[in-house]
């Protein structure tokens, strides 16, 4: 409510890298549709309430200082030159919110004022990902504000910068997660209610997982080899082969699931993720999640010695009618299953 072009502006993008980023909602004939949109205060308090019903607690993210072009569209004033910024269709770019201006922590404090009155969950998660620092190595602010505080680099800034909220999110009694970027390198040290949640196995193996561990900071396994199940069983427009598994990579090879294993308190357990702004719709999701999601959970939550592969297929396949019949589309669960001529999409 404090910043209400962050809804009028920076909710809505376009279809076509030609026109301008900002436009009214009500195009005239003729002119771009806006796309995107938000939720509102209301929403979302909906959505807590209903999701509490059922005993699921809701996690916000607030992503910063990367991945932030759309609200530095609605407030360019937040960046490192205070230049329009443009949102990207896809992707991310070098702006980011500026680390060097005490105006940009002052607005982000006042933005996780009011999650976290919408969210009563512990946990907040602010972010950190995908933050290329091309800007802060020539923005005069974030460069002094290096100096000023005795900080190595960019990446150690990014550490003070994300060091500044957690604290303020401790002030309010609650826990910060942050993607395992913070922690490729060591530098500033975050505060005792960080978490981090591993990630990038493609880029950096278990780099995140270990640094986190060494510097005692619990840890949610997240691996992108094999919990996305945005990823595809076999290759689809934007995911390659690299980019694809199926139910045995992941019951038997799943690294999140190798972490856990490993019985260490720091680790908090698993997560998975199912990115829809990678290309993947709503009528898309059923053949992804079925029937992978069923060997995740059984990794979450199955106590004692696990099943050998081809008893768990076996069960699974017990239960393809069952899903079938109430109107989910189930799998192919194995790269031997899919036909030359299926389409994911």
């Amino acid at each position: 409510k404090k910043y209400p072009r962050l809804t009028e502006v920076g909710a809505w993008r376009v279809n076509r890298m030609d026109v301008p980023f900002y436009f009214r909602r009500n195009a005239e004939p003729g002119e771009p549709t806006p796309i995107g949109g938000f939720y509102t205060q209301e929403d979302i308090k909906e959505m807590v309430s209903y999701a509490a019903d059922r005993q699921i607690e809701i996690i916000p993210e607030i992503d910063m200082p990367g991945h932030a072009e759309a609200a530095l569209s609605a407030y360019p004033e937040l960046g490192c030159f205070g230049l329009p910024v443009e949102i990207p269709q896809s992707g991310f770019t070098q702006n980011i919110f500026c680390a060097g201006k005490d105006g940009t922590l002052r607005f982000l404090k006042n933005v996780l004022d009011e999650v976290c009155a919408l969210f009563p969950s512990p946990y907040i998660h602010l972010g950190g990902d995908e933050a290329p620092k091309g800007n802060w190595d020539q923005c005069p602010d974030c460069r002094k504000r290096i100096t000023t505080e005795g900080l190595k680099d960019s990446h150690d800034l990014q550490l003070w910068f994300s060091a500044q909220m957690a604290n303020y999110l401790k002030s309010k009694g609650r826990k910060a997660i942050f993607w395992g970027d913070v922690v490729y390198h060591d530098g500033y040290p975050l505060p005792d209610n960080t978490v981090i949640q591993w990630w990038n196995y493609r880029g950096h193996k278990d780099l995140a997982l270990r640094n986190a561990v060494k510097h005692h900071y619990p840890v949610i396994c997240s691996s992108n080899y094999y919990t996305y199940l945005n990823f595809p069983v076999t290759p689809w427009k934007g995911y390659t082969e690299a980019r694809t598994f199926d139910l045995k990579d992941v019951y038997l090879n799943n690294p999140s699931d190798k972490a856990i294993s490993e019985k260490n308190p720091l680790i908090l357990g698993m997560s998975c993720a199912l990115w829809t702004d990678d290309g993947v719709t709503e009528r898309m999701i059923d053949r992804r999640l079925f029937p992978r999601i069923l060997a995740l959970s059984e990794q979450m939550w199955h106590e004692g010695e696990a099943l050998d592969f081809d008893r768990f297929y076996r069960n699974i396949l017990h239960r393809k009618a069952w899903f079938e019949e109430a109107g989910f589309e189930f799998g192919p669960a194995l790269k031997e299953d899919v036909t030359k001529d299926y389409k994911w999409d």
